[in-house]
């Protein structure tokens, strides 16, 4: 049997055509190769999509594959049309602008294939990088900063060497323990789970939110502390802020942080309506979901949502949870 699974890439695109070429080269040239690459256009202008279409032909490999969308639906739907093709069990994503190390999916599958722990998501540290020329950062989680300062690095790192991963995120732990959409891995199977099916319409962006917190409240996340992969940054960028200048500084553009709790709600729909208690008991959906969302935004969603308000009910929450450490926000 090969030592490692198949992976499939997802790079959706819209309008940056200019700089796929180098993106699907940094897939081409990994150690362990992905079974396929999708590359799914997301309605790009005419010249954008001709552009495209002569880069991949260029490129001459029968694993990329092009897909055209007929109408510009946003990157999380995007990521789904290419889920609907892709071979591989696992699932990694790349925008145009970024870039993969060479042992990106190599070192992802290996934290997967661990003998310790089955996740539904792995993730690395990222890098980033001006596109115009020059490295920006080599940090982008902060993960190594507070394994130092918790006295816990050395320890890390030789849970990796041996291990293929760092640490291990719980399902029900809060905050943002991922890097970025291009530092990703997902299981096919979790993807399934939270096939958006029109929930998602609303939002043009913030794939990273959706994928990475809907498949870690089922199944965990995995990190890996080494840069595998750079985020390309510019003025061009819809989604993170060009300046760069400490780590305090707020990345994501005001309106994708505003959207994050709604995109957290979507996710939740989704689990729920693709049917996430046949497969884990209500008392594991429960105590991740009174983890992950808050007192009054579960209070709203139970209200709006009858699907949740029959979770709740079967957990057997009554909204004065003793677990007031929930975390609003990603």
């Amino acid at each position: 049997m090969d030592s490692f699974g198949a992976c499939s890439v997802i790079i959706t695109n819209n309008n940056s055509s200019k700089r796929l070429e180098k993106a699907i080269r940094s897939v081409l040239d990994q150690s362990v190769p992905p079974i396929d690459i999708l590359v799914v256009d997301d309605f790009s202008s005419a010249d954008a999509w001709t552009s495209s279409q002569e880069c991949v032909e260029s490129l001459g490999d029968p694993r990329i594959k092009l897909i055209r969308r007929g109408s510009s639906r946003g990157q999380i739907n995007a990521i789904f049309d290419g889920l609907e093709v892709c071979r591989g069990d696992f699932i990694s994503f790349l925008d145009p602008n970024d870039l993969y190390e060479p042992d990106f999916v190599e070192t992802l599958l290996r934290a997967h294939l661990n003998p310790l722990r089955i996740a539904a998501v792995a993730t690395c540290e990222m890098g980033r990088y001006n596109v115009a020329g020059g490295v920006l950062s080599r940090t982008f989680t902060g993960f190594r900063q507070k394994a130092l300062a918790d006295k816990k690095l050395e320890e890390m790192e030789a849970h990796q060497r041996k291990y293929g991963f760092s640490r291990f995120f719980n399902p029900w732990e809060v905050g943002w323990p991922w890097s970025s959409t291009s530092g990703l891995m997902i299981r096919k199977d979790a993807m399934r789970m939270i096939r958006p099916e029109g929930l998602a319409d609303d939002f043009l962006h913030s794939v990273d939110v959706y994928c990475a917190h809907g498949a870690h409240m089922i199944g965990g996340t995995l990190f890996v502390d080494q840069l595998l992969s750079w985020k390309g940054v510019d003025d061009e960028n819809s989604a993170h802020r060009p300046l760069s200048f400490s780590s305090r500084h707020a990345r994501p553009e005001s309106s994708l942080a505003d959207d994050a709790e709604n995109v957290k709600d979507a996710v939740l729909h989704a689990l729920l309506r693709n049917g996430i208690s046949k497969y884990l008991k209500v008392q594991q959906v429960g105590e991740v979901v009174t983890t992950q969302y808050s007192r009054d935004r579960l209070s709203v969603l139970c209200a709006d949502s009858p699907a949740v308000s029959d979770l709740m009910m079967r957990f057997g929450a009554n909204l004065d949870w003793s677990k007031d450490s929930a975390v609003d926000g990603i």
